[in-house]
């Protein structure tokens, strides 16, 4: 300043830096106590008029407190309501916490002024209704009415939001929930452009974004839509879309989309490393997309809809309107490898193990409505080749080409080869726009390889990709009717095959099969088969697959039932082993000719019999075969319901070798020989194993001049009973005349009350068991000899235990023992405990023995292991 010393100057500058400091120490100050000068909370009308007035809502204002930087009220519990033509029966938006920045020098002249609101956390319901309109609409209008003079919320700001979605507009609108929502609202006013920005928070790890940023006006939305570390499995979580169950991938891409009466989009998404169920694939899907959408025409334009499936690019144009479409599909020379992959991995085409290369080429229109639309154009698909493991060539197919109209998709004859094997074909099918398509089909086939053959069914899914086989076949079939069950029919020849079939531990092998087969049936003319070393000739006819009726005409020459068992896998679980057998349902009735049959280690030979299959019971009756020198005759029953079939036998046999027989059907070897003659009813399991313990029934038997071994019976009563002047046979065997009695089995052992055996000079009865599971004897027995034998030994007048034997009217001994211990080496022992019952009851009193009938009958009563009777 002029005219000023400077020392004058330097003092008035030092004077007026300290009064500006002052100031400045006196405002900050001020602030910092404008919390504990000003009580916020006598401003509440005023804010709640401010911030009514700014939504054109009541609001609900809880507890308040001021804040400084920035100059912030926080209010607890804070609403606003919702807009009365919106009954939601919810508030528009609820808070814990609400952060209101205010005006300073307004606040400091005693006016409050809204400037922007910050929702803490809060709960939000966005509702379109049927006619368009959103329920924020309204907000900013002065009132509920809509008043387009209303004043600007200069910003509006939700932090961690939870988002309820309804759009009524919808065919079936569902309340959606959207949690972890950033959002905000900025320069909103009624009818004037307003910027929205949003962040969606998604679960799942490097906190996976969809983030929004656009602007607004009335009834629109535009802006980009965005997503960056989005997973399909993040996206399902938040959504709860099902229809991302069981998926995953990599989502990224952008797109612009305008949203109001008219709606467009355009952009790019490209989902990577896609994985649906555990199938993954190997490269990305890209969609690039242009389209635009008129709500009021209800049309659909299509600029640009690009979809690549990793080399392969589908290009689709045209437009959607009412429903009715018209759009154009077209691709050149694509690699079809993706193609069919993607269909395998969401469970259609190839399996997922399969590999395919070739092109595709098309060039289709599509037309009419978008359920049933009708296609009007041409498909190439030119040097297919599909391969898969253990193949050891591939399936070719140079040439396949397809006219498509509305009237009918029609096939050019194309030719299918593989391994030797090639298949010409054509189909057409119509009318495919309505419920009922039809489809008219022709497969052919002449001397091609079968392996060949199974690759193409494996291909297209029409055989188990565990088959597997050899050798030449002719083919000739028709598919006519109805797309989804058509008819089929034709006949097949094969020669010199051999077929490995899951289940059958061995190949089938198949000198020559003539088949005639339809929907109803298949008829087998000749058969001439070989399994396991078992050959087998004739025909049969199988007609209704769901419940089988089975007509055969067969021979073998020969079967063993165990090495058959053992050709069959068995069954992975319990669960699977208890369900009813293949042939549960199947009905039916044949001739059957065996030359031997091993059944159990029975051998029978030259079997002939008539049988009866009636809901999985096999009936053979009458049955003839020869059986170890003699015949059996009678009735078969096996049912096959069950995993290990049961067997019922009811037979009369005749001359049979016993010692063959008894030892082929129960653990006694060369023990038991002579002519046996039997009638029985017995019950067992036929799967070899355990067949002693599954024996249950009667048999009633006789044999005639045969031998016991591993016991001289007599020589053995004779140590004990002390015969004087008895000279007995050489060896361990008992010779008899005749051996009878009935056998009951339960569980593998036989109970017998009527044994009764004749012998050189002695008759023996009996009671007790035979069991032939554990092998083991235990029998009562009683012997009489004769009256020459008894002389011979002493007659009543004998050593040993007895003192004084037992004798009869007739002068015959009647000697009590027991026949105890294994099969292979018995025991015999005296039957003390009997020899005194029979003292005591007078058997050794001539006079009160009465008839020989009577006491024998007596004696097997006392071996009936009764009580002893009290004296």
């Amino acid at each position: 300043m002029a005219g000023y010393p400077e020392a004058e100057m330097s003092f008035l500058k030092g004077k007026l830096l300290w009064l500006l400091g002052g100031v400045v120490l006196l405002g900050v100050g001020g602030m910092f106590a404008l919390p504990y000068l000003v009580d916020v909370n006598r401003y509440r009308p005023l804010i709640q008029d401010q911030i009514k007035t700014k939504l054109g809502r009541d609001v609900v204002l809880g507890p308040m407190d001021l804040q400084v930087f920035p100059l912030t009220v926080r209010v607890r519990d804070f609403s606003i309501a919702e807009d009365a033509k919106f009954a939601t029966g919810k508030p528009f938006a609820s808070a814990k916490e609400l952060r209101v920045h205010l005006g300073l020098f307004a606040l400091l002249s005693g006016n409050v002024e809204v400037s922007s609101l910050l929702l803490e956390s809060p709960k939000v319901e966005l509702v379109r209704n049927k006619a368009g309109v959103w329920n924020f609409a309204s907000l900013g209008s002065g009132s509920s009415g809509g008043d387009s003079a209303g004043p600007t919320i200069a910003r509006l700001a939700i932090a961690d939001g939870t988002v309820g979605y309804l759009d009524e507009m919808e065919p079936k609108p569902v309340r959606t929930q959207y949690d972890h929502l950033d959002i905000t609202l900025t320069d909103y006013a009624p009818g004037k452009k307003y910027g929205l920005e949003a962040t969606v928070h998604l679960p799942g790890k490097d906190d996976p974004v969809i983030q929004w940023s656009g602007s607004g006006q009335d009834k629109s939305l535009s802006g980009k839509l965005s997503f960056e570390r989005v997973t399909l499995a993040s996206l399902r979580q938040f959504t709860a879309a099902s229809a991302l169950d069981d998926m995953d991938g990599a989502l990224t891409g952008a797109l612009n989309i305008a949203y109001g009466n008219a709606a467009s989009a355009k952009g790019t998404v490209e989902v990577a490393n896609l994985r649906v169920r555990k199938s993954q694939l190997d490269f990305p899907l890209k969609l690039e997309v242009d389209a635009a959408h008129d709500t009021a025409r209800k049309r659909t334009e299509v600029q640009k809809l690009d979809i690549h499936i990793g080399g392969t690019k589908l290009a689709v144009t045209g437009t959607i309107e009412n429903e009715i479409a018209k759009l154009k599909v077209a691709t050149r020379q694509s690699p079809i490898a993706e193609l069919l992959k993607l269909a395998a991995t969401f469970g259609g085409g190839l399996d997922p193990g399969m590999q395919a290369k070739g092109s595709l080429s098309a060039d289709v229109t599509v037309e009419g409505p978008v359920s049933k639309p009708a296609y009007n154009g041409a498909v190439d698909i030119s040097d297919l080749e599909i391969r898969n493991k253990g193949w050891a060539e591939p399936v070719r197919a140079a040439a396949v080409k397809l006219t498509l109209s509305p009237a009918e998709i029609r096939s050019t004859p194309f030719q299918i080869e593989a391994a030797g094997a090639k298949l010409q074909g054509n189909f057409t099918l119509t009318a495919y726009t309505g419920e009922n398509p039809q489809i008219a089909a022709a497969i052919r086939a002449a001397d091609a390889r079968v392996e060949g053959l199974l690759h193409v069914a494996q291909a297209f899914g029409a055989a188990a990709p565990d088959v597997t086989g050899t050798g030449l076949i002719d083919l000739d079939v028709s598919l006519t009717g109805p797309a989804k069950q058509p008819r089929y029919a034709g006949k097949a020849r094969m020669e010199k095959a051999s077929i490995n079939l899951p289940g059958i531990t061995k190949p089938v092998a198949v000198p020559q099969l003539d088949a005639r087969f339809a929907e109803q049936g298949v008829w087998i003319d000749h058969l001439s088969a070989n399994l396991a070393g078992t050959s087998l000739a004739g025909k049969m006819s199988i007609q209704n697959f769901d419940a089988p009726n089975v007509q055969f005409t067969l021979s073998m020459d020969k079967v063993d039932t165990t090495e058959m068992q053992k050709l069959f896998a068995p069954s992975s679980s319990n669960a699977q082993a208890s369900k009813p057998g293949a042939f549960a349902k199947a009905n039916g009735n044949g001739t059957l000719a065996i030359g031997s049959l091993l059944l159990n280690g029975i051998a029978l030979t030259q079997v002939a019999s008539k049988c009866t299959i009636d809901n999985g019971m096999l009936v053979l009756d009458p049955v003839t075969a020869g059986l170890y020198g003699g015949a059996i005759q009678g009735r078969i029953t096996a049912d096959l319901r069950t995993a290990v079939p049961q067997v019922t036998l009811q037979a009369k046999l005749a001359s049979v070798d016993a010692n063959s027989l008894v030892s082929a059907v129960t653990p006694l070897k060369q023990t038991v020989f002579g002519k046996f003659n039997a009638d029985t009813s017995l019950r067992l399991n036929a799967d070899g194993a355990d067949t002693a313990k599954s024996l249950n029934g009667t048999m009633g038997l006789q044999l005639s001049d045969g031998k016991i071994a591993g016991v001289n019976y007599l020589n053995e009563v004779a140590k004990f009973a002390k015969f004087f002047g008895y000279n007995g046979t050489q060896g361990k065997m008992t010779d008899f005349v005749k051996l009878g009695g009935t056998l009951k089995f339960q569980n593998g052992v036989a109970q017998t009350d009527d044994l009764d055996m004749q012998i050189n000079g002695a008759r023996i009865t009996g009671a007790g068991t035979v069991n032939l599971v554990s092998q083991m004897l235990d029998l009562r027995l009683g012997t009489t000899l004769d009256k020459a034998l008894s002389d011979s030994v002493g007659g009543s007048k004998i050593g040993g235990f007895m003192t004084t034997a037992l004798t009869n009217e007739k002068g015959q001994l009647l000697i009590p023992a027991l026949l105890k211990g294994p099969f292979a080496n018995p025991s015999v022992q005296p039957d003390a405990e009997q020899f005194a019952k029979l003292k005591l009851k007078g058997f050794a009193n001539p006079a009160n023995l009465g008839n020989t009938k009577e006491t024998v009958q007596g004696v097997i009563d006392l071996f009936r292991k009764k009580k002893p009777e009290k004296q």
